[in-house]
């Protein structure tokens, strides 16, 4: 009997491991390093490219853990569904989020000493994003900043890593450029949480200006993304423009509509959209099995959260 317990709750705490890991956040950073290896090799090798992908998603996994550790009384607030702290003590998952760095960084250290120093940035990134005193999610602009550079900008620099030993400054440009979309899909989520972060205390961007203009501004970082791509580099790069253009009408649509459900629906759609797209482009032109299994992930996120929208309004 205590050896059947045990193992139960062993599968609790796997369970709850893995929900609060937040795919969503590991899929879009790893559509970005696959993005940087394509644009400046022409190809994905599994070979070279697994253990950095492996390694992010590592470093991602333990930034939401650390998230979810340090926001567990804003959450409650909330009512969000953190009950997979029944099972896992915030100081063990803290403690499982660090074996997480460790592991994730020295793989890097494997891959070449630039992607360790940005798996180190990573990291560090992610602990000040949640964890007090500098908790950066809780001030206006540094949320955004932070929120670029863990999802967008240092995953696609660990990419470029994959075939080159140093980051020319064409490629930190480009780089920044597609945080920007990583820094809108933030505030296009984040303007849905406003009042919940407002009665914690929490004074970001979106707290500070408010829902209308929280998304005003993500609708500006993505439009500023496009602008910059489009006056730096290649548009005839089919794989970068369909992303843009696939999610364009999307973001166009947020501004027109009022209804709270179907502005929701619209934010799930963007980044699945635009990681659709991307990885289906990649796919296509590689043939590697790292974006196809990617692309087959998104779209069956894409499929269940259509599905829970039309379900929920039957």
């Amino acid at each position: 009997m205590k050896h059947r317990r045990t193992n139960k709750l062993v599968c609790y705490k796997i369970k709850g491991y893995l929900k609060s890991a937040r795919l969503e956040s590991i899929l879009v950073s790893s559509t970005f390093l696959l993005l940087a290896e394509w644009y400046y090799s022409g190809d994905i090798l599994i070979k070279i490219t697994l253990l950095p992908l492996f390694s992010l998603s590592l470093l991602t996994t333990a930034g939401s853990w650390q998230n979810y550790v340090f926001d567990i009384e804003v959450d409650k607030k909330a009512g969000k569904n953190i009950d997979f702290f029944k099972y896992i003590s915030p100081k063990e998952m803290l403690f499982s989020s660090i074996l997480l760095v460790i592991a994730g960084t020295a793989i890097l250290y494997y891959v070449s000493p630039i992607a360790f120093i940005i798996g180190v940035i990573e990291s560090i990134l992610f602990l000040t994003y949640s964890a007090p005193p500098v908790r950066f999610k809780a001030h206006p602009f540094f949320d955004i900043l932070a929120n670029m550079l863990v999802f967008g900008t240092l995953p696609f620099l660990i990419g470029f890593t994959i075939i080159k030993n140093s980051i020319p400054i064409e490629v930190i440009l480009l780089s920044l450029t597609l945080g920007l979309l990583a820094g809108s899909y933030y505030l296009f989520i984040s303007s849905f949480e406003i009042e919940t972060d407002k009665k914690a205390g929490i004074k970001n961007t979106g707290a500070i200006f408010g829902f209308n203009k929280t998304i005003n501004i993500a609708i500006f970082f993505f439009f500023t993304s496009l602008i910059l791509y489009i006056l730096q580099y290649n548009i005839s790069n089919i794989v970068i423009l369909a992303g843009y253009i696939i999610t364009l009408p999307l973001v166009l649509f947020l501004k027109i509509t009022k209804k709270i459900q179907i502005q929701l629906l619209i934010v799930s759609l963007i980044f699945l959209l635009w990681n659709g797209a991307v990885l289906l482009l990649l796919s296509l032109f590689t043939g590697s099995v790292l974006s196809i299994s990617l692309f087959t992930l998104t779209f069956i996120i894409l499929v269940m959260v259509i599905y829970t929208y039309i379900v929920t309004k039957v």
